[in-house]
């Protein structure tokens, strides 16, 4: 036998002596293993929704309304520092145009904002981010990854604002911040309104519309554009490269929402 007949002989040999075992199917008396806690809970959320009373806390941001009617929308509200003892708010308020140099001045003098920038956007629209000191129970939701949907200082204000509403995540968390919600900051109990699950949206993010609807206010898309991106940036405290991917990213599902219905 010529030497390439035996290297291919061998080669028989050596494939057949190492051929790989196919694994055993499942028999039906077995039946198919149940997927792992991980896929079964797939999908849910683990957060809850709380509807929360009024605190009547008095805050610039009532004063506004009670003053002037105005009309406040939270942009961005979080909390700043190593110890969080500071919240950012950005603001969008909505006055009478004879109201606003006396909103303009009331912001400027009030002692508890530490810092502010105010960006007009109209003669009825103007855009604040401030910085002032954390009420404790602000800090304390947001220390334990808690949320607010709607403005514990602007709820209740006027006909038609939301109530206090907490997104809280789901499990012993929700219920250690409730307990002590009482004793909190001075806030008195009371009974917290049905709760329900919270399912985010699923077309863009949170940050994406609170950038595409900023721009669209302060005229970044009127023709001629009236907004610069610098705008956009000051109004929502972040840089200029961040609210330009946040607004392509935005933009991109707008588009892309509207091809294919």
């Amino acid at each position: 036998m010529s030497p390439a007949g035996v290297r291919r002989q061998l080669g028989r040999r050596s494939s057949g002596s190492v051929a790989r075992a196919r694994p055993a199917r499942p028999s039906r008396r077995e039946g198919r293993p149940s997927p792992g806690p991980s896929v079964a809970h797939r999908g849910e959320p683990p957060l809850l929704e709380f509807r929360l009373p009024n605190p009547g806390d008095p805050h610039w941001a009532r004063e506004l309304v009670s003053r002037w009617d105005a009309r406040i929308r939270l942009r961005s509200c979080r909390t700043i520092g190593r110890d969080g003892r500071r919240l950012l708010q950005v603001s969008e308020i909505s006055v009478r145009p004879e109201a606003m140099p006396s909103v303009e001045r009331f912001l400027r003098h009030r002692p508890e904002l530490r810092q502010l920038s105010m960006v007009r956007a109209g003669p009825t629209k103007l855009f604040a981010r401030t910085v002032e000191k954390a009420n404790p129970v602000c800090t304390r939701l947001i220390s334990e990854g808690a949320f607010c949907t709607s403005c514990r200082f602007l709820a209740g204000t006027a006909p038609g604002m939301p109530p206090w509403t907490v997104v809280l995540p789901k499990g012993p968390v929700a219920q250690q911040v409730l307990r002590s919600f009482g004793a909190t900051g001075g806030t008195a109990r009371g009974e917290v309104v049905p709760m329900r699950a919270f399912r985010p949206s699923k077309g863009m993010t949170e940050r994406q519309s609170r950038a595409l609807e900023t721009a669209q206010s302060l005229g970044y898309y009127a023709f001629p554009r009236k907004g610069r991106l610098s705008d956009v940036s000051r109004a929502l405290g972040v840089s200029r490269s961040t609210v330009a991917e946040l607004l392509r990213r935005a933009e991109a599902k707008v588009v892309t929402d509207s091809l294919t219905g």
